[in-house]
């Protein structure tokens, strides 16, 4: 299985706030659990790219919940402007919900 999160927020795209953040939460849930100490296969899932995955839900999360830009390296702000788009479209957010998106570089 290939972890891209570029793939997830896509398929993020068009639904409401509400379901955003639980499929959003899911993910990380099930990852997480994934990569945990005392799970079997945890060695491979780290050697794999799970917990960069998962870095990179978490700042997505970050930033739908605070509309702050995460500091993390793991942030991929190009990844994620789309979904807010596509969330200010549908009213879920303010326009002022893109202005991290001009801060980042």
């Amino acid at each position: 299985m290939e972890y891209d999160i570029g793939a997830f927020v896509q398929s993020l795209i068009g639904l409401r706030l509400v379901d955003v953040l639980a499929r959003l939460q899911r993910e990380i849930r099930d990852h997480e659990g994934l990569i945990a100490g005392g799970h079997r296969g945890a060695p491979h899932y780290r050697s794999v790219g799970v917990p960069e995955y998962v870095a990179g839900l978490k700042d997505l999360s970050f930033l739908l919940h605070t509309g702050g830009k995460p500091d993390s390296r793991y942030a991929r702000m190009d990844l994620y402007e789309p979904l807010v788009r596509s969330l200010v479209g549908t009213g879920d957010l303010k326009p002022m919900a893109l202005d991290v998106f001009s801060s980042s570089s």
